[in-house]
C-alpha cells in the first residue's frame, strides 16, 4: 500500500514543479493594446525627432530609426493660421526597432512597411486628430510582464492597420482585432 501512495505522491510533485515554470502566455486584449501603443509612440518619435522645429511644405528625406534600421519620410506638413499643425506623411520603415515601456509590459518589436500619418493637432488647445494607417504593416518581437518574465508572447504578424488617435483616445483595428484605450 506504501508504494503506490509514494509513486501517487512523487508524481504531485513534479506535477507541481513542471507547472511553476510553465511559460504563460499575454492575453490578447494586452498584446495588441500594447502593439498598438508601440506603433503609435514610434510614429511620434520618429516625427518628433526629424519634423519638429522644421520649416512646413513638402518632406523627404532618410533617417534613422529610434533604435535602429531606417525610415524613408514622404509627405507634407503644415501651419494653419489658427495654429492647427497638419500633416499627410508616409514612413517607409525598414528593420525599424522600438521598445514600448508600460506601467506593467515591455513590447520590443521590428517594423517594416509604410504607414501614413495623416491629421492635425494643436499642443496649446490639446487637440489631436490623427490616424496611423498601412494596408500591410510587418511586425515581429515579443511582450512580456515587467515583474514575471514568465508571462511573455512572441509577436509576428503582418497585414493592416488603422488607428485613430484624439487627446484622450486611441482606437482602431490592428491585424485584425479591435484596440480601444
Amino acid at each position: 500500500m506504501k508504494t503506490p501512495c509514494i509513486y501517487f505522491s512523487v508524481c504531485i510533485f513534479l506535477l507541481m514543479l513542471t507547472s511553476c515554470d510553465k511559460k504563460e502566455d499575454v492575453d490578447d486584449k494586452t498584446t495588441y493594446t500594447n502593439i498598438t501603443r508601440s506603433i503609435v509612440s514610434c510614429i511620434s518619435d520618429i516625427h518628433n525627432q526629424n519634423l519638429a522645429g522644421r520649416p512646413t511644405g513638402a518632406q523627404n528625406m532618410t533617417v534613422g530609426g529610434p533604435l535602429g534600421g531606417e525610415v524613408i519620410i514622404e509627405g507634407s506638413t503644415g501651419v494653419a493660421d489658427n495654429g492647427i499643425s497638419t500633416m499627410d506623411l508616409n514612413y517607409t520603415l525598414s528593420g525599424v526597432n522600438y521598445i514600448f515601456v508600460s506601467q506593467y509590459y515591455t513590447t520590443n518589436i521590428t517594423l517594416n512597411g509604410v504607414i501614413n500619418e495623416k491629421g492635425s493637432f494643436n499642443s496649446e488647445t490639446q487637440y489631436v486628430s490623427i490616424n496611423y494607417s498601412s494596408s500591410n504593416l510587418q511586425i515581429s518581437g515579443s511582450i512580456y510582464y515587467s515583474k514575471n518574465d514568465k508571462v511573455s508572447r512572441t509577436i509576428n504578424e503582418s497585414g493592416s492597420v488603422s488607428i485613430n488617435r484624439s487627446w484622450s483616445t486611441t482606437n482602431g483595428y490592428v491585424f485584425g482585432q479591435t484596440v480601444t484605450y
